[in-house]
C-alpha cells in the first residue's frame, strides 16, 4: 500500500465509515411501515430471544440467521430497540469497510477511487432505505463477504478463502435463501472456472474446498433445526412455501402443492427490463452485467488471472442481485446489495489493461489485441463507470423519502422501542395498546394482536399464536392459529382500527388467513374503542 496515499486513505476510511454508522443510525430511528414489516422483525427476533424454535413454534417463510442475530443482540442488551439499531449500523458500516478493501487491496486502485466507491456503496445500502436490521440487509452483508473472500483466493490468497467464500454464500442463503442460492451458485461458477484454467496445479481442490465451507454452515443449521425437530417445518417453510408464494400465484392457497406458473417464471425472469416503476433494477444488472464482460475481456487481451477472478466474482454478485430482482418482480430490490462499489471496480482494474498481450498464439487474442478502440474504450471506463454510477446513484437517492420520514413526527413512550419515531396516529394506538396490556390484562394472560406483532415484545409478553407471518399464508395456518387460541384461552384479540370501521373489512385484511374472522367474531364478541384501537372480548 503506498505510503503516499496513506494519510489520505486512513482519515478518508476513518470519515467514510463514521458517516456510514451515523447515517444508517440515524434512519433507523424511523419506522415508515412500523405495524407491518417492522412489527415481523420485532417478533420473529423476539420469539428467538426467548427460546422458541423457528418454523416448529412459529411460522415464518425465510432462513431465520438474520432473526437469530438481532435475537442474541436483544438478548445480551436486555431487549433495547437501541441495540438493533447499532447492530444495523455497524453492519451498514462493515460493508462499506469491505467493499473499500475490496477495490484497495484486491484490485489495487488508488485510495481515492477505492473511497469514492465505497461511498457509492453506502449510497445504495438496504439499511439506509429500509432502516431497520432486515433479513436482506444481513444477506447482502454475507454476500459480499463471499465475494471478497472469493477474490482473495483467486489472487493467491489460499484454499482457505475459498472455503471462506463458500461459508459466506451460505450464511447468505440462511439469512435470505433468494439471495444465498445466488452467492451459492456464482461461487461454485467461480470455483469451477478456476479449475479449468489451473487443473494441474488445483485438480478440483478448490470445488472441494468451496463444499467444505458451505458444508460445514449448512451442517450446523441442519443440526440446530433437527435436534429440535424442526428439519421438516423448515423444508416446508422455506423450500415448498417459498416456491408456491413466488413461482405459482397460490400463496393464500389451498395448502396442496403446484407446479410453477411458467407465465409466472416468464415474467419474473424478464421482469427489471419490464416494471415501470423501477428502472434502478435495470440499470444496476447492466453494471453488473458490464463488470463480467469486461472484466472477461481484459483477461482475454492481457492474460491477467487477477482479471479472470475479477469477472468470476462479478458473476457471483450478478447472480445473487438477479436471483433477488427474479423472485421480487424487479420492482423493490434496487437497493439490496451492497455489491455496488465492488461491482464498479470492475470496470477499473489497471492502466494495463488495453495492453497486448505477451503471448498471442490464439486467434481470438491476436484479434483483440489489434483493436485499438477497444482498448481506449476499456482505458476510458473509469470515467465512464463514474458517471453512470452518479446517475444511477442519483436516482436511487430518491428512496430515502425524506418528505415521508418529516411526517414520522411520534416518538413511542413503550420503555423498550423509546426513541423510534413513527406515524402519529400508529404510535399512539401502539403506547395505548401498550398501557392496555399493562394495566388490564393479568400477567400470564395470553392477548391476540396480529396487526401490531410488536407488541409482544414491547410488553414482555408471550405470542399465542404460532404464525409470526401473518401474509402469504395457506388455509390450513387458520385452524392452527385458531387452535393455538382456544388451547391459551385467549379471550382478547386487539386491532389498530376503529370499531366502526373493522366491520367492513375483507378477511384477508384481519390477519390474511380465511376463517380467522368467522371465530373472532363468535368467541369475542364484546367490543370496545380507545381512540382507533379497538378491543374485542370474550366470556
Amino acid at each position: 500500500m503506498s505510503s503516499r496515499y496513506f494519510p489520505l486513505g486512513s482519515v478518508g476510511l476513518g470519515l467514510l465509515l463514521s458517516t456510514a454508522f451515523g447515517v444508517i443510525w440515524w434512519r433507523c430511528s424511523y419506522a415508515i411501515d412500523f405495524f407491518g414489516d417492522y412489527s415481523l422483525l420485532l417478533d420473529c427476533s423476539y420469539r428467538l430471544a426467548t427460546g422458541q424454535t423457528p418454523y416448529r413454534d412459529f411460522f415464518f417463510p425465510t432462513t431465520p440467521l438474520a432473526f437469530h442475530l438481532s435475537a442474541i443482540i436483544l438478548k445480551i442488551f436486555e431487549f433495547r430497540y437501541q441495540a438493533l439499531k447499532f447492530f444495523a449500523a455497524t453492519e451498514g458500516a462493515a460493508a462499506v469497510f469491505l467493499a473499500v478493501y475490496f477495490c484497495r487491496r484486491l484490485l489495487g486502485l488508488n485510495w481515492k477511487i477505492s473511497l469514492g466507491l465505497g461511498a457509492v456503496t453506502l449510497v445504495w445500502l438496504p439499511e439506509l432505505y429500509w432502516g431497520r436490521p432486515w433479513y436482506n440487509n444481513t444477506a447482502s452483508f454475507f454476500a459480499l463477504a463471499a465475494c471478497v473472500a472469493a477474490m482473495k483466493f483467486w489472487i493467491g490468497g489460499g484454499l482457505f478463502f475459498m472455503s471462506a467464500a463458500g461459508a459466506g454464500a451460505a450464511l447468505a442463503f440462511w439469512s435470505k435463501q433468494d439471495v444465498g442460492a445466488g452467492a451459492l451458485l456464482g461461487c461454485f461458477l467461480s470455483a469451477a472456472v478456476f479449475e479449468c484454467v489451473s487443473w494441474k496445479n488445483s485438480r478440483g481442490k478448490s470445488l472441494i474446498s468451496l463444499a467444505i465451507g458451505a458444508a460445514l454452515i449448512f451442517g450446523v443449521y441442519w443440526g440446530y433445526l433437527a435436534a429440535h425437530g424442526a428439519i421438516g417445518d423448515w423444508w416446508e417453510a422455506t423450500v415448498i412455501r417459498g416456491v408456491q408464494i413466488k413461482f405459482t400465484g397460490d400463496g393464500a392457497g389451498t395448502g396442496i402443492w403446484h407446479m410453477p406458473d411458467l407465465s409466472k417464471l416468464a415474467r419474473a425472469l424478464f421482469s427489471p427490463w419490464m416494471a415501470a416503476e423501477n428502472r434502478t433494477s435495470l440499470g444496476l444488472t447492466v453494471l453488473y452485467a458490464a463488470a463480467v464482460l469486461l472484466s472477461l475481456t481484459r483477461y482475454l487481451i492481457g492474460r491477467k488471472i487477477r482479471d479472470l477472478g475479477a469477472a468470476t466474482v462479478a458473476l457471483m454478485a450478478l447472480g445473487s442481485f438477479y436471483t433477488g430482482i427474479f423472485t421480487h418482480g424487479g420492482k423493490t430490490f434496487n437497493t439490496l446489495l451492497p455489491h455496488l462499489g465492488c461491482v464498479l471496480g470492475f470496470f477499473f482494474l489497471g492502466a494495463d489493461a488495453g495492453a497486448a498481450a505477451e503471448d498471442n498464439r490464439t486467434p481470438l487474442r491476436r484479434w483483440l489485441s489489434r483493436q485499438k478502440r477497444l482498448t481506449v474504450w476499456l482505458e476510458r471506463t473509469p470515467r465512464l463507470a463514474a458517471v453512470l454510477a452518479a446517475f444511477i446513484g442519483i436516482y436511487g437517492l430518491r428512496y430515502i423519502e425524506y418528505g415521508t420520514l418529516k411526517k414520522l413526527n411520534y416518538s413511542i413512550k413503550t420503555l423498550r422501542l423509546r426513541g423510534l419515531r413513527v406515524d402519529e396516529r400508529q404510535g399512539r394506538i401502539f403506547d395505548e395498546a401498550a398501557r392496555f396490556v399493562k394495566d388490564r390484562i393479568a400477567t400470564g394472560d395470553y392477548f391476540f394482536a396480529p396487526s401490531m406483532a410488536a407488541l409482544y415484545y414491547a410488553s414482555n409478553r408471550r405470542p399465542p399464536h404460532h404464525t409470526a407471518f401473518h401474509g402469504w399464508c395457506f388455509s390450513g395456518d387458520a385452524a392452527r392459529v385458531i387452535d393455538d387460541l382456544k388451547k391459551n384461552r385467549v379471550k382478547i384479540f386487539m386491532w389498530s382500527k376503529p370499531l366502526d370501521r373493522i366491520e367492513n373489512l375483507p378477511p384477508e385484511e384481519i390477519c390474511g388467513m380465511p376463517g380467522i374472522r368467522e371465530y373472532l367474531a363468535a368467541s369475542m364478541p364484546k367490543k370496545q374503542s380507545f381512540g382507533d384501537l379497538a378491543v374485542f372480548r370474550g366470556d
